[in-house]
């Protein structure tokens, strides 16, 4: 049993390095305290993820894979073949995903997700009902 809980300390250490060592590069220009709290963050909600909602790691990762690609049908296609992919693999090695998952959280936890929009305020094409209609009569 201690094998087992040493194995799953050096799991979460090198999940817990590799997203320092990606938020190290993303976000160069702030703290290292920043970073370290932002790092424990992203590794703790993958970890949570994964044992409690793997699907929603498959999702985030699936999201941030299909991204760059612009072009809407080909984008969705993608999502959906690496969706099933990804769902068949997480059964057998959920540490793909684990590690796929710190790369991907950041479209949760970063720029484009919570932190974005706590600096910058939501971006303009977000619920565009909501905003001031110009009176076109005026």
């Amino acid at each position: 049993m201690r094998k087992l809980y040493a194995a799953m300390v050096v799991g979460i250490v090198a999940l817990y390095s590799l997203a320092f060592w990606k938020n190290a590069r993303s976000y160069a220009h702030k703290s290292r305290n920043w970073r370290l709290g932002k790092s424990a963050i992203d590794c703790s909600l993958v970890i949570t993820a994964a044992l409690y909602l793997p699907a929603l790691l498959v999702g985030w990762t699936v999201m941030w894979l299909a991204r760059p690609i612009k072009r809407r049908g080909i984008q969705v296609t993608l999502a959906i073949v690496l969706g099933i992919l990804l769902s068949s693999i997480g059964g057998v090695a959920l540490e793909i995903l684990c590690v796929l998952g710190i790369f991907a959280v950041d479209l949760l936890t970063g720029y484009q997700g919570i932190y974005g929009w706590w600096k910058l305020g939501p971006p303009e094409e977000f619920l565009p009902q909501l905003k001031e209609k110009k009176d076109v009569f005026a």
